[in-house]
């Protein structure tokens, strides 16, 4: 299945639970895990990515090294979507009304699923399945 992740799941699997309470990191893992296994397909855009980088960016160097490979590690398992100037004109004129979550949907084309904590952002607007780490997790994991 190939499945679009969204930066907050991706935030969730990199950064500890300490400095991330409102995420799922267990979840968020084994969804990447089952990603660096080949159970699944894992399809980012070049714009979650650089959110990604900049809100987990190493602010202690104890962090960079173990971070510098986290996010090498995510390089090597996910395809890349690139996002166009047409993605963003689709995503204008869609009903998304997070321009950004559209242009990302529209960017990753025909995928079997999103994975995502805010399931609202997207689930009005597509007509795929979107589901959050654990609910991925459950369904298609176990």
């Amino acid at each position: 299945m190939r499945v679009l992740i969204d930066a907050n799941v991706l935030i969730d699997a990199l950064l500890p639970d300490a400095e991330r309470p409102q995420g799922d990191r267990h979840n968020a893992q084994l969804v990447l895990e089952a990603t660096a296994r080949g159970r699944m397909t894992a399809v980012i855009t070049p714009v979650l990515f650089a959110f990604v980088l900049h809100v987990v960016k190493p602010r202690r160097a104890s962090h960079r090294k173990r971070m510098e490979q986290a996010l090498e590690f995510l390089l090597d398992i996910t395809e890349w979507a690139p996002v166009t100037p047409d993605d963003y004109r689709t995503a204008l004129t869609s009903s998304f009304t997070d321009v950004e979550d559209g242009a990302q949907f529209f960017a990753a084309g025909r995928v079997g699923a999103i994975i995502t904590r805010d399931v609202q952002d997207f689930r009005d607007h597509v007509h795929v399945p979107v589901f959050t780490a654990a609910q991925f997790v459950r369904e298609y994991l176990k």
